[in-house]
């Protein structure tokens, strides 16, 4: 009875651990996505991976991004195709149901990268960004 048990207990332990390492995983595939979609320039896609207000707030700001000379408008997306991202750390521990990303963010030419930081959160099993800093 005790192996039976023993045995159980195990096989608990390993399928919660497997079930946090698929909600992390999940929820750096939305940061990725995301990111990668904002350096294309593609700000609906983006704004789809976020929350309702965080999508409102980059939507607003990119609204009259049409309105710019086509000169600054081929200038912003060389810029933006030429800046490389890279996830470099996650805490999916501290916080239930919210993963913190930090990321890196190299413009052209830059010496260093901008460290940032976002949040993803589940909302009705859906990983949505919530912050962006």
């Amino acid at each position: 009875m005790k192996r039976v048990t023993f045995v159980v207990a195990v096989l608990c332990a390993t399928l919660f651990m497997t079930s946090c390492d698929k909600s992390g995983k999940k929820a750096i595939a939305v940061a990725d996505s995301f990111l990668s979609s904002y350096f294309k320039m593609d700000y609906e896609k983006a704004a789809s991976y976020c929350s309702q207000e965080i999508s409102e707030m980059l939507l607003e700001a990119v609204e009259d991004k049409d309105d710019l000379p086509d000169e600054i408008l081929d200038k912003m997306a060389e810029a933006s195709s030429s800046t490389t991202y890279e996830i470099v750390g996650i805490d999916d521990e501290t916080l239930e149901d919210c993963v913190l990303v930090q990321y890196e963010v190299r413009p052209a030419n830059a010496e260093r990268p901008i460290v940032k930081t976002m949040y993803v959160s589940k909302f009705d099993d859906e990983w949505k960004i919530t912050s962006l800093k």
